[in-house]
C-alpha cells in the first residue's frame, strides 16, 4: 500500500493518470514509485465520485420576484421581501413589500418593539395574544377593513403582511390645517367606517383604538381601518404578571370611558364613541371636550342633522349612547332621508384613482 500523503501544502500537482478528465478540480498526492515486486495500488472509486459544491455565503440567490437580496429589498424567510418604511408608531414599523411568488405588492408591520415592554418569560403570551387578533381580523371580509394577508410570529422580529395602503387619515386631517376635511367626504368615510365596524362586530370582534393613525386608504380614497385588536395585545393581565402598559397617548382622545376605567365591560359601543369622536374631528378639525360646540356650530358647511347623533354617539354612559352601529346607521338614514346618501346598506365607494 502505498505511503499517506503528506500533511501540509507541499503537494505536486497530480499526474495524468491519477486524474479524471472530468474532475479537473480533484487533486492528488504524487504516486509513489512502485516497489519491486508490487503493482501501483488502484485509485479507490470513491474518489472518481463528485460531490455537491457548497454554496457561497455571498453569492446571490435570486427571488421568484426576480429581485435578489443584493437589490433594496430585504427579503422575509423567501416569500415577502421588505423595502423602504411606510411609517412607524410605538410598537412597530410598516414597510412597503412585496409578494414574492405572485409580485405583488403589500405592507409589511414588523412589531420589532412589542416585546421592550414585557420580560422575556412573558413573550409567549404576547405572541399568543397577537396570533389571535391577527386571525381574528384576517376573517373579517369587508371594503372597509385592512386584509390580512399572512403573518409569522415565530420569529424574532414578528410581522403580519396586508394590503397596500397609501396614506392616513391623520395625513389628511395634518394637511387641512386643522379645519376638518370636505363635509361631503367626511360624510363618506363616517359611512364606510360605520359598516366595517358593523361587520367585525357581527363576527365578534371589536377595535377599541380607533383614531386618524389607523384609518388608512386604498388607491381610490376610501377609507381602510386597521390594527383591529392591538391595544388588547399589551393590556394588563395581573393573572399572567401583564404589567400596566401605555404606548403614547395618540388615542387616548378616542376612548370611551370604560375604555380608559379598563373596564371589563366594554363592547361595542365603545367603538361607537371612538367613531362619534372622529366625525367630529373630521367635520371640525378639533377633537371635542366636554362643553364643545356641536359640529354644525363651527362648521356652517355641517349639516345639523349630523348634531344629535354625534351627541348620541359621545355619550360617556353607555345607557344613553347607541349600543351599536345597527342603531347608529338606523338614525343617520331616518336623518338622511331624502337618499343624499343612498339608503341602509348600500356603501358609498370612490372608484377614481387617486394620486401617488
Amino acid at each position: 500500500m502505498p505511503p499517506p500523503p503528506p500533511r501540509g501544502g507541499g503537494r505536486k500537482p497530480p499526474s495524468d493518470d491519477f486524474s479524471p478528465p472530468s474532475m479537473p478540480h480533484v487533486t492528488a498526492p504524487e504516486a509513489p514509485q512502485p516497489q519491486r515486486g508490487f503493482a501501483p495500488a488502484p485509485l479507490p472509486l470513491t474518489a472518481a465520485v463528485s460531490s455537491p459544491q457548497p454554496m457561497q455565503l455571498n453569492q446571490p440567490v435570486s427571488s421568484p420576484s426576480g429581485m435578489g437580496p443584493g437589490g433594496k429589498g430585504q427579503d422575509l424567510d423567501l416569500r415577502y421581501q421588505k423595502f423602504d418604511p411606510l411609517g412607524s408608531g410605538p410598537l412597530g414599523t410598516v414597510f412597503k413589500g412585496k409578494h414574492n411568488a405572485l409580485g405583488l405588492d403589500v405592507c409589511v408591520k414588523e412589531l420589532k418593539d412589542i416585546f421592550g415592554y414585557f420580560s422575556f418569560l412573558q413573550r409567549g403570551e404576547v405572541i399568543k395574544r397577537l396570533k389571535k387578533e391577527l386571525c381574528a381580523q384576517a376573517q373579517v371580509r369587508h371594503s372597509a377593513i385592512v386584509q390580512i394577508v399572512d403573518q409569522n410570529t415565530d420569529v424574532a422580529r414578528p410581522y403580519f403582511v396586508m394590503e397596500l395602503c397609501k396614506g392616513s387619515l391623520r395625513e389628511k386631517l395634518d394637511a387641512a390645517g386643522g379645519k376638518g376635511i370636505p363635509v361631503p367626504q367626511a360624510i363618506r368615510y363616517f359611512l364606510q367606517l360605520a359598516y366595517g365596524l358593523r361587520a367585525a362586530h357581527q363576527q365578534g370582534l371589536t377595535h377599541h383604538n380607533i383614531k386618524p393613525e389607523n384609518v388608512l386608504f386604498d388607491s381610490y380614497g376610501n377609507v381602510k381601518l386597521a390594527d383591529f385588536g392591538l391595544s388588547r395585545v399589551i393590556e394588563v393581565d395581573q393573572t399572567k404578571g401583564m404589567p400596566q402598559v401605555f404606548v403614547g397617548t395618540g388615542g387616548m382622545g378616542y376612548m370611551s370611558p370604560e375604555l380608559i376605567a379598563r373596564s371589563k365591560d366594554v363592547g361595542p359601543s365603545s367603538d361607537v364613541y371612538g367613531l362619534g369622536i372622529l366625525l367630529y374631528e373630521m367635520l371640525t378639525g378639533q377633537i371635542p371636550g366636554r362643553r364643545s360646540p356641536l359640529p354644525s356650530e363651527i362648521n356652517s358647511d355641517c349639516p345639523t342633522k349630523l348634531d344629535p347623533i354625534f351627541d348620541k354617539m359621545t355619550q360617556d354612559r353607555k345607557d344613553s349612547r347607541y349600543p351599536d352601529f345597527e342603531a347608529t346607521l338606523d338614525d343617520f338614514y331616518n336623518a338622511f332621508s331624502g337618499k343624499e346618501y343612498l339608503t341602509k346598506g348600500d356603501v358609498i365607494l370612490s372608484s377614481e384613482v387617486q394620486g401617488a
